[in-house]
């Protein structure tokens, strides 16, 4: 089991990084957002989620619904052997400058203070977002809600998520207002994790279910959009590798950030085991994303490329309209000093 969820999860990282790769090459930049939302949302998980519970109904029933699962993604992965790598026709012509190499482009990247503030503000959402899944059962059951009352509010807030990515795709390639969207969601997504602080120890299930829900759709609608302002003020280098770093270095946050909380719980407090200074610690970090976001103020390198490429440019003129502009500019020359000397 724990050999074949290795497997499994190998093919996470390579799913997420290609979502920027696939959406440049066979989509045109007024559909690359959402393209990009479609390739990297999970909406395979919130379908097990809810369709694995009702095969599974017993320790009997485990083994068929591996099964089922395993004939589901193996049926997914057949068509992907006859895709080609690459369209037959270009959706764009491709702006002519080269691009870096892959320890060229790091090397560049490492220098590029826009992106560096792009993968801290990625870090601390989705590694606040992984912190928050790992430890939800475990900050909410001492407060007297079941396991069963925190499944249900993780998996209605797994469907918040997907929303929030599903509509900030068209959201963004209808406006292309990446920068203004990302500092709306940051104090909405930073407000949700205050509200946390507050709400916990109340015994409203429906308040805890809510608030949750808002708080994966606004930091969900945060993903793509950071994700594709880390691909703009990243150009020339290659998209695969600006969208690596972004999400390599979001699980690193999340890692450190769950042994963070974790360390925050309170053995000896009321409840016993309550995670109430944890809540305040994300809060705090969530303060820190939102700040963050209003100090990004990057340029969009590859959108201002590609619109150099496309819009029209006047011909060099040719070398006798060169000879006849320079006859031209001689002969008003002489007719000048004529004029002067008559006068």
């Amino acid at each position: 089991m724990v050999i074949g969820q290795a497997i499994a999860s190998v093919g996470i990282p390579l799913s997420l990084n290609i979502m920027t790769k696939v959406a440049t090459v066979w989509f045109t930049p007024n559909l690359r957002a959402t393209a990009g939302m479609l390739v990297a949302a999970n909406y395979g998980g919130i379908i097990a989620m809810f369709f694995v519970p009702c095969i599974a109904t017993g320790e009997d029933k485990i083994e068929f619904a591996l099964i089922i699962i395993a004939v589901l993604c193996t049926i997914t992965l057949v068509p992907h052997i006859f895709l080609p790598a690459r369209p037959a026709k270009a959706p764009l012509v491709e702006p002519s400058e080269a691009r870096p190499s892959l320890l060229r482009g790091t090397a560049v990247l490492l220098k590029n203070g826009h992106f560096w503030i792009l993968c801290a503000v990625h870090g601390i959402n989705v590694g606040l977002s992984v912190a928050w899944g790992g430890l939800f059962n475990q900050a909410v059951t001492p407060y007297g809600y079941s396991n069963e009352e925190s499944g249900n509010i993780v998996a209605v807030g797994m469907v918040a998520g997907a929303l929030g990515c599903f509509v900030a795709g068209p959201i963004l390639d209808a406006t292309k207002r990446h920068i203004l969207f990302l500092k709306l969601m940051a104090p909405l997504m930073c407000s949700t994790y205050v509200a946390l602080i507050f709400i916990i120890n109340r015994g409203s299930l429906a308040a805890i279910l809510y608030v949750n829900a808002l708080n994966q759709f606004f930091l969900s609608f945060m993903v793509p959009v950071v994700i594709e302002l880390g691909v703009e003020v990243s150009y020339p280098i290659a998209e695969s590798i600006s969208t690596s770093i972004l999400w390599q270095f979001s699980q690193l946050i999340g890692f450190i950030l769950i042994l963070v909380m974790d360390n925050f719980r309170d053995e000896k407090g009321i409840p016993h085991n309550n995670m109430f200074k944890a809540l305040i610690f994300q809060a705090c970090t969530a303060g820190v994303c939102m700040l963050l976001c209003f100090a990004y103020n990057g340029r969009m390198k590859r959108s201002d490329a590609e619109k150099s490429e496309i819009l029209p440019q006047k011909p060099p003129m040719t070398h006798r309209e060169l000879s006849y502009g320079q006859e031209s500019t001689e002969t008003l020359a002489i007719t000048n000093e004529k004029n002067a000397e008559k006068v």
